[in-house]
């Protein structure tokens, strides 16, 4: 793919953008691990990665989107702690791009930038939405005011999203759900050069240029494209923050919380979810009482289950949670894969590993397979792929031909309700955050929560009917 639009990046003299990423990765990753960093875990797959974005091209793009987070995090901009498959990379993590250790959570780089089926890796951004002109602006500055312009259509002709836009399903009209911030598109182009010359331009309500091409086109004529998401809870957690430090004295960094805290937990597990998901629906509240959250693996789930609507997993998972139901797995080598989510195939990275331990396959080909089976008639899936899996399977763990079409058809039927536990996680790590200001913090929380919804009266009347409930004793 042509990248020749690209915008530059700074770099020391002599050095090259390869080297200057893992010179980077080594000296930040010394203060993200310490002394951990040299554990030979760390070290394999920061080298796999920084070797994978080498040989594929795509170095630039973690340089560039780690300028602009930095830029973010110095000027008070609040970004969230990963978006879609980013928190799958450690040289993301490392870097700053994201708050999530890949390795704590079982996520493949393999899911962000298959090495066989190499491309174009997402580059996304949730930032507040009070705070997204601002970073808008700022790229203007650094790139020219005529090299940067949101793109018209983010999407069109793509498919959609590898995972849900949960944050912007909120502006769907259902009677008392949060409104989230109007969804233009999302997406921003970069150029080395005036857009202009490049593409037909357009403007938006505001007067604003916008390109007229879809996202897929800017990519493929060589600039760069990210997507900057407006998010109201980052904005709501921002300004709880602030109000904290005004009013108590006392300053808190969401990054350094301890995931364990029993008053975020219990709350959960009441139900108040109210400003704290990204789907705050009467659904993911009866959900969350079920299966009464008592890790953050147990939030993730949630945020899987609110966003495919599976009730049979719902029920199955909190039985098994409550030990009312007995855990069983269709193979033994399935126990580790599928251990903490209590035997239910909940994400697509468990999918994927599961051809990996079962069958042998890479992770590259074992996305591969989990990709085509939507789009396959179960008699074509059988005849491609089904006698190539079995002989796998004999070959990788000595499984019988019988066991095997088992295990086929059971991994099938759940591959296409897969959800993306890289989204799940961040989605969950910003709701833990967002829980824990609201148990701790609850008049504070309240308060901005309030202030960001004032022109939605439906919300604002669910807020005073959740306040008028609150447990405001017991946290």
């Amino acid at each position: 793919m042509y990248r020749n639009l690209f915008p530059s990046c700074s770099l020391p003299d002599g050095v090259t953008e390869e080297e200057y990423l893992q010179q980077l990765c080594e000296e930040r990753g010394a203060v993200r691990y310490g002394k951990q960093m040299q554990r030979m875990d760390v070290l394999e797959r920061l080298h796999y990665e920084l070797d994978l974005l080498k040989c594929t091209g795509f170095t630039k793009d973690f340089l560039l989107i780690m300028g602009i987070i930095d830029y973010a995090k110095r000027n008070g901009i609040a970004v969230g702690p990963g978006r879609d498959w980013q928190p799958s990379s450690l040289v993301a993590y490392i870097l700053g791009i994201t708050e999530i250790d890949p390795l704590c959570y079982g996520l493949f780089f393999e899911m962000w930038l298959n090495p066989e089926r190499v491309t174009v890796p997402s580059i996304e951004v949730d930032v507040a939405c009070n705070h997204r002109d601002e970073l808008l602006r700022y790229l203007r500055r650094k790139y020219g005011e005529h090299s940067v312009s949101p793109v018209r259509f983010s999407n069109w002709p793509h498919f959609p999203s590898s995972a849900p836009n949960l944050a912007c399903a909120e502006a769907l009209p259902k009677n008392g759900q949060a409104p989230e911030a109007k969804v233009d598109p999302s997406g921003v182009a970069i150029s080395i050069g005036r857009l202009a010359d490049i593409v037909p331009m357009t403007v938006d309500e505001q007067g604003h240029s916008m390109t007229q091409h879809a996202r897929f086109l800017m990519e493929t004529l060589g600039c760069l494209v990210l997507d900057l998401h407006p998010h109201k809870i980052l904005a709501v957690n921002q300004s709880v923050l602030t109000l904290v430090r005004e009013v108590k004295g006392v300053d808190i960094s969401l990054n350094h919380l301890s995931l364990g805290d029993r008053n975020t937990y219990k709350m959960l597990g009441q139900g108040h979810i109210l400003g704290v998901l990204p789907v705050d629906s009467s659904l993911a509240a009866n959900t969350c009482r079920r299966i009464k959250p008592s890790r953050i693996q147990d939030i993730a789930a949630l945020v899987a289950f609110s966003a495919l609507g599976s009730e049979d997993y719902i029920a199955l998972y909190a039985a098994r949670k409550r030990q009312e139901s007995p855990i069983s797995y269709e193979h033994h080598l399935l126990e580790p894969i599928l251990r903490e989510t209590y035997g239910i195939m909940v994400y697509r990275e468990q999918y994927v590993q599961a051809l990996e331990l079962l069958a042998g396959y890479t992770r590259g080909r074992a996305d591969l397979l989990r990709r085509a089976i939507p789009k396959k008639h179960p008699l074509l899936l059988m005849a491609n792929y089904l006698p190539a899996f079995v002989k796998d399977c004999a070959r990788s763990s000595n499984i019988p031909e019988h066991a095997a079409i088992h295990l086929f058809n059971y991994l099938n039927i759940g591959a296409g309700h897969c959800f993306p536990k890289s989204y799940a996680v961040s989605s969950s790590l910003l709701a833990y955050q967002t829980a824990y200001l609201k148990a701790h913090y609850p008049l504070e929380f309240y308060s901005a929560l309030l202030e960001h919804h004032c022109d939605a009266p439906e919300y604002v009347f669910r807020i005073k009917e959740e306040m008028a409930s609150f447990s405001w004793r017991t946290m």
